[in-house]
């Protein structure tokens, strides 16, 4: 009941490495639009569709519940895949040859040049550094993706000693799977760091990985935030793809595991229209669990299945077709969930 009354609210899917997505539709003309809906792509690890519904005939409800978990599974690869790709950049990153010596750590030193070119050259990080075992900042970048000057001097004074992220780095305890292993991802959460730097609501997925020099030795932990954006992009594509093909009232949601909101599209609701108008409503991001709040695609999600149903909208009345996919990871990537 809390749930459906909040139905407008979503995730994406991931945004480490690494939710939900829901879409509704209006069911005008709906039978000339089933067959395009299975060419719309991809978001992360719990996604829901949903899909308004006019008509009663239980084959066309059956057929669309159908259309919209095949919308939602697709999504979710795209998703997971995108955050796959993220979770070998912090192994890759760690490589170069500037984080093995402790010659080239430091304030505009070469290691922080290599960081502003990763930074400006990805376009997704919002601060990646390198960290002792102890905690103490070696290097950081220092401009942000557009190459626009940053100020994060103040981290050299820092240290992350008790970071969840370090301790599990050093300690091996990594997000892995049977054939992928060496990064730790945590889910993505509000970062108080980023936020004092860029003066925004940064929500980040974070991506750690040990550093070893020649010796074979871990000299540091790479460290990446990446900007849940990338994520947020992916919903916006797939509400829009919807959109496009007569269905303006779609919505998207991403949960993460617990079934916690993570991204809640939904613009004829919200009032926006494309990525630039989307705000993170944080009464719902992060705080409103569709799971425990009773909605019936939520609670089955996060069970780690993936399926449809139909259902009426408590408080917009009206019949919707919901299509949702559990998160499984990708490439021997594992997800979070």
């Amino acid at each position: 009941e809390q749930k459906m009354k909040n139905v407008s609210s979503k995730p994406a899917s991931d945004s480490g490495s690494a939710p939900a997505s829901a879409v509704k539709v209006s069911f005008f003309n709906i039978q000339a639009k089933l067959a395009t809906l299975l060419v719309v792509f991809a978001i992360v690890p719990l996604l829901i569709i949903y899909g308004f519904l006019n008509y009663k005939t239980g084959d066309m409800e059956e057929s669309l519940g159908k259309q919209m978990q095949a919308i939602a599974s697709q999504s979710m690869s795209t998703i997971e895949r995108n955050l796959f790709e993220r979770y070998g950049d912090v192994q890759a990153f760690g490589l170069n040859l500037a984080a093995q010596s402790p010659t080239y750590w430091g304030k505009d030193n070469k290691l922080a040049e290599a960081m502003n070119g990763y930074v400006t050259g990805y376009g997704i990080y919002k601060l990646t550094m390198m960290v002792s075992p102890e905690g103490k900042v070696l290097a950081v970048n220092s401009v942000d993706a557009a190459g626009k000057a940053l100020n994060t001097d103040f981290l050299y004074n820092q240290n992350f000693a008790e970071a969840s992220w370090l301790r599990k780095a050093i300690a091996g305890d990594f997000t892995k799977s049977d054939s992928l292993s060496g990064t730790v991802v945590e889910d993505v959460s509000r970062n108080a760091l980023a936020s004092k730097i860029y003066g925004d609501d940064s929500f980040t997925m974070t991506f750690a990985a040990p550093v070893k020099n020649g010796a074979g030795k871990v000299t540091g932990v790479w460290v990446n935030f990446a900007d849940f954006g990338l994520v947020e992009e992916i919903t916006s594509t797939v509400y829009h793809e919807l959109k496009s093909e007569g269905m303006p009232n779609s919505e998207v949601t991403l949960l993460n595991k617990s079934g916690v909101v993570l991204v809640d599209y939904d613009p004829k609701a919200r009032g926006f229209d494309d990525l630039a108008g989307y705000k993170r409503d944080y009464n719902v991001i992060s705080k409103l669990n569709l799971a425990t709040a009773g909605v019936g695609a939520a609670k089955i999600a996060i069970t780690g299945k993936s399926g449809h149903m139909v259902a009426t909208h408590a408080r917009k009345k009206i019949k919707q077709a919901a299509g949702y996919a559990a998160s499984n990871g990708a490439l021997g990537y594992p997800g979070v969930g």
